[in-house]
């Protein structure tokens, strides 16, 4: 018999149940499945769009597969392909948009899921965890002794001081560091100290030892149109309200950013096996960011991507949504949907700090 917890999603622009639960059988069914959890996260007040739970692998729309003897939903079919690159001692990179509350639900689920995969199948070891929120500077409180509980994770989360961390609340996090810290997974830090970064904005280069800019590469530059595009998404992010110029150590800190992350996957792969990364979309895209970074530092490791889209009104073609590099292809390899978080603009705020005064 199939025990299935249902959660639920908005296709179609219908409220629909998917077979996202729990599922055993006595067939060939694979175990568990993915429980979207809270599902409230994915329901009409907060999705009501006909893409929401749509997956694309590569620029493909996934559907449920047909004929097989156990039908497997889009998300059933990223959970299989996460497994199994884990299993295969690979890099996951799972992105995000940082205060969307739905996306940290959906990667907990996920999280647990493969978690539970792996222990059943007994052929790999659980995956570390990397954190981009999680500083350099912050080791000792990780490696603190802490109950497996989810009273454990909270009480985490205040040790790392999160309400002043700058990152969104630790409500929307604390479901994957509840998975996290439960199953006594490895939780590392990602991202270098805040005064490395702060400096490389500043200064450049110049900023960093010799010998930590040769270890990550970072003496090797981005490809002219990678660099254009980084350039050109930073430019966007401020809104248009600086000149180009002003972002040349601003890239250099944000690609200072991705070749430490890459770093700390490369030596958590070496230390545990496997490794998940939690960071921004901007940090896992495949064709710059951390993925270019580890296809040198670690060019032995497997790497599979994905990103964390949301919905946006009236766009109803999936493709759209794809991030793609200069040649066009698709810069991760797995996009997922999500609710939208709604949020006040950006640049409106961004516009009354650089307004001159009178």
């Amino acid at each position: 018999m199939i025990r299935a917890a249902l959660a639920a999603v908005v296709l179609a622009g219908h409220l629909v149940a998917l077979p996202l639960g729990e599922l055993r059988a006595q067939t060939s069914c694979p175990a568990p499945a993915i429980a979207l959890s809270p599902a409230e996260l994915w329901d009409a007040k907060r999705g009501a769009h006909p893409l929401v739970g749509a997956i694309l692998k590569g620029t493909e729309l996934l559907a449920t597969s047909a004929g097989a003897e156990c039908a497997a939903a889009p998300m059933e079919q990223l959970r299989r392909a996460l497994k199994t690159h884990l299993e295969d001692g690979g890099i996951v990179l799972l992105g995000e948009v940082h205060d969307n509350g739905a996306q940290h639900a959906l990667r907990a689920a996920l999280l647990r899921a493969l978690v539970t995969d792996l222990a059943e199948g007994k052929k790999q070891r659980p995956p570390a965890l990397v954190f981009e929120h999680l500083r350099a500077d912050q080791t000792a409180a990780l490696e603190a002794r802490r109950e497996p509980t989810p009273a454990g994770a909270r009480d985490l989360l205040e040790r790392l001081d999160w309400k002043n961390s700058g990152w969104p609340a630790a409500e929307l996090f604390l479901p994957i560091f509840e998975v996290a810290v439960t199953h006594a997974l490895p939780i590392l830090p990602g991202h270098p100290t805040r005064a490395e970064v702060r400096d490389v904005a500043r200064r450049g280069l110049d900023a960093l030892p010799a010998d930590t800019v040769s270890r990550l590469g970072l003496d090797v530059p981005l490809p002219e149109a990678l660099q254009n595009a980084l350039l050109d998404e930073l430019e966007a992010s401020h809104c248009g309200l600086m000149p180009r110029t002003a972002f040349t150590n601003m890239a250099l800190a944000q690609r200072y950013r991705d070749a430490h992350m890459a770093a700390a996957l490369a030596e958590a792969a070496k230390t545990h096996g496997s490794v998940i990364l939690f960071a921004g979309n901007g940090h896992v895209r495949s064709d710059r960011a951390v993925p270019w970074d580890l296809a040198r530092i670690a060019p032995e490791r497997k790497v599979l991507t994905v990103m964390l889209m949301e919905v946006r009104d009236g766009s109803t073609d999936a493709a759209s949504y794809l991030e793609r590099d200069p040649q066009g292809k698709p810069a991760a390899d797995f996009t997922v949907l999500t609710p939208r978080t709604e949020r006040p603009d950006p640049c409106e705020a961004m516009r009354a700090r650089f307004k001159k005064p009178g």
